[in-house]
């Protein structure tokens, strides 16, 4: 019985490309987001409440003990008090970037100064007393937006924007480590 070579070449060429393309298909989906069948949590139930949790917990706990590198490493496990602040953000990622933006001013919450919410989404205005650059001296007061998102019961930070920035640190990390720029 011959078997003809088109037989074997083409199942050949099905394990080749699939050993190449499967370990690559988790690049192509997004991080999961937080389910929405998760419990509600009452330090999460309004934007206010989550922005509140998230520098109580910043300046209470962790301005001392850095956890920002711990946040971007997916492969660290985290202690329960950095789990709930992790829990705050959309994904783990995106809490090391934003905890590192606010780390390196020295950011501290003055107020939370106004509110925009647009169907599931809010933009959250908050006045902070920060340095201005990472090499300033002095700190001073600034507004920040914090973009929060709706999943089921809980709101999650999502963003983090300066002033007079429309590129938010979340956005701009991507950017860099994706080797594009914007002016």
């Amino acid at each position: 019985m011959k078997i003809k070579l088109f037989w074997i070449i083409i199942p050949l060429c099905i394990i080749s490309i699939a050993w190449v393309v499967i370990p690559r298909v988790k690049d192509w989906f997004p991080r999961p987001a937080p389910s929405a069948s998760e419990p509600a949590r009452s330090f999460q139930e309004t934007p206010e409440a989550t922005v509140n949790t998230m520098f109580e917990m910043f300046t209470q706990q962790f301005q001392e003990n850095y956890i920002g590198l711990a946040l971007l490493d997916d492969g660290t496990t985290l202690q329960p008090d950095e789990q709930k602040f992790a829990q705050l953000y959309w994904d783990r990622q995106r809490a090391g970037v934003i905890y590192q933006g606010l780390f390196d001013r020295g950011a501290e919450l003055q107020n939370i100064s106004g509110q925009a919410q647009m169907g599931d989404f809010v933009n959250v205005a908050v006045s902070l007393r920060a340095f201005p650059s990472k090499d300033a001296d002095e700190k001073t007061d600034v507004v920040y937006t914090l973009e929060l998102r709706q999943r089921g019961p809980n709101w999650y930070i999502y963003e983090l924007r300066g002033e007079n920035s429309s590129v938010g640190v979340y956005e701009k990390f991507l950017q860099l480590k994706n080797g594009h720029t914007t002016p």
